[in-house]
């Protein structure tokens, strides 16, 4: 579902520029950047295993990290009630960042089966003897 990852990427990069407008920390505003990159990433259809592999990493850490940062956050009902957003929005980046880290751990997971289907099929027995 493509539309979906743009969806997400539109979402991260909204919150990246509000972020970036609205002084909040760096570290948050390269998370909801890099969310958006990762999923900018997605669209590409043909990766190497070894850039799903990172990208699959690096999305968990940001999953990871957006869920700390918001629960390292002072207070959430403070953060609504004053109408600042800033947890609020770090865990709606933390819950939409779990479908890049399953796109991109799929995508491995597709890739490393067609690997070792293709991989035992040369190797096997033949089937007429």
């Amino acid at each position: 579902m493509p539309w979906f990852e743009g969806l997400i990427g539109l979402v991260l990069l909204c919150f990246a520029v509000y972020a970036l407008v609205d002084g909040a920390s760096t570290v948050i505003t390269l998370c909801y950047a890099l969310g958006a990159t990762l999923a900018l990433a997605a669209f590409k259809p043909s990766l190497p295993m070894s850039v799903l592999r990172f990208l699959a990493s690096l999305s968990a850490v940001l999953f990871l990290s957006c869920f700390g940062l918001a629960f390292m956050a002072t207070s959430f009902v403070d953060d609504v009630v004053s109408g600042h957003y800033g947890t609020l929005q770090l865990l709606i980046a933390g819950f939409i960042t779990i479908p890049l880290l399953s796109h991109f751990s799929c995508r491995m997971k597709a890739g490393c089966s067609a690997y070792f289907a293709c991989r035992s099929s040369s190797a096997a027995a033949p089937k007429s003897a």
